[in-house]
């Protein structure tokens, strides 16, 4: 029987709308217009173009939000509290996550608009089948690190291990033996796409491997965690669950009381978060399908490394704390809640060199913004 479920596709972008048309294009060949919205947020930079794209498919019967500016700031004036959402930044794409929840979607599917799918795959189907009841039933990895690397069905021409954005340094380069256990119910609230061309690997990859930590392929195999078992989740071509949602906060990066900048890891820690609300609620993330085509954004290595490796030098720590944190159940939001109520406590207790008072300043602001949010996911509720 087919899926009717309501699918809301968020995407940010600076560029001319190219992404808007493979959507558009694939949604129209496997016969979803009818039950899904795209929520495409410009900023400011974003070219004429884009919106010319945007008016062209809604007059070809696509269902599609592509707000102004202006459009944007009215709608989160309508919220009683709001984080910050600043401009120029990946942060746009919380007002369409906003949206998405106040326009009651039943899935959520957050995309980077270098992410293209193939005609060949139905990927609204692919990401709904990944996220049904009866997934419940399929078996978890377990690893004895406690981390699984999802970049290993990937085909890399690289004679090398080469791990996802967020990945902790402690746990690379470590022989992993994993395992298959029995799902024993639990649900999957996430489903997180893999990509080929180019991997969602960090700078660090991109300078060393250069061409060759390249995919081409995969092994076309599902993984499905075990609640012990953790690996990064971004934002890009990732599906969850409206419950999830309020748990989904891309959290705000480039902090102007940091003395050493970060960024390119909001969207990691909004994964690592959700990943960590969903397992505290008895549910888990799959690895897998849909495959996207990574036709990457321009992008400066040498940058991008500065700008990730403060944050990369404190991440080690910080999940062994995230993970063995004790958090309640009662829903989603209270969960969120508590979890940025001991965020903050935490901060001040973290020992790493990396943590200057900047550092953890900015992380304090990052749990402010997070209980805002829950605020105004209530509000839309």
């Amino acid at each position: 029987m087919p899926d009717k479920r309501t699918v809301a596709i968020v995407l940010t972008t600076i560029n001319g709308g190219e992404i808007i048309t493979n959507l558009t294009t694939n949604l129209r060949k496997h016969g979803h217009l009818d039950r899904v919205r795209i929520y495409a947020i410009p900023d400011l930079p974003t070219p004429a173009a884009f919106y010319e794209t945007c008016k062209k498919e809604v007059a070809n019967g696509c269902t599609i939000d592509f707000p102004t500016m202006d459009e944007q700031e009215a709608f989160l004036k309508t919220l009683p509290v709001c984080p910050p959402i600043p401009e120029r930044t990946d942060n746009r794409r919380n007002v369409g996550f906003l949206m998405a929840y106040r326009d009651k979607a039943d899935i959520m599917l957050s995309l980077d608009d270098d992410n293209f799918y193939d005609l060949d795959i139905d990927f609204i189907a692919e990401h709904e089948k990944n996220l049904r009841p009866e997934c419940s039933a399929l078996p978890v990895t377990e690893t004895g690190t406690r981390f699984y690397n999802n970049c290993k069905p990937l085909h890399i021409k690289a004679n090398c291990e080469i791990y996802p954005r967020g990945y902790p340094l402690r746990n690379r380069h470590e022989s992993v033996a994993s395992k298959e256990l029995p799902g024993d119910g639990i649900p999957t609230w996430i489903n997180a796409g893999l990509w080929i061309e180019s991997p969602d690997i960090d700078a660090f990859a991109w300078l060393t491997a250069g061409q060759l930590a390249r995919s081409d392929g995969w092994t076309e195999e599902n993984r499905r965690m075990a609640l012990s078992t953790w690996c990064p989740v971004n934002s890009q071509n990732t599906t969850l669950v409206r419950e999830l949602i309020p748990a989904y906060y891309f959290l705000p990066m480039r902090g102007p009381d940091l003395e050493l900048p970060i960024d390119r890891h909001g969207d990691i820690l909004s994964g690592y978060f959700a990943l960590k609300v969903a397992k505290v609620h008895g549910s888990t993330v799959n690895f897998g399908s849909p495959i996207a085509r990574h036709i990457r954004n321009q992008h400066d290595y040498a940058k991008d490394f500065n700008r990730e490796m403060l944050f990369l030098s404190v991440l080690d720590e910080f999940l062994e704390w995230l993970m063995a944190l004790e958090l309640k159940h009662d829903s989603v939001n209270a969960t969120y809640l508590e979890l940025a109520d001991r965020l903050e406590e935490q901060t001040e207790r973290f020992k790493g060199a990396s943590w200057t008072p900047g550092m953890r300043k900015h992380f304090r602001f990052m749990a402010a913004c997070m209980r805002q949010w829950v605020s105004a996911i209530a509000y839309l509720q």
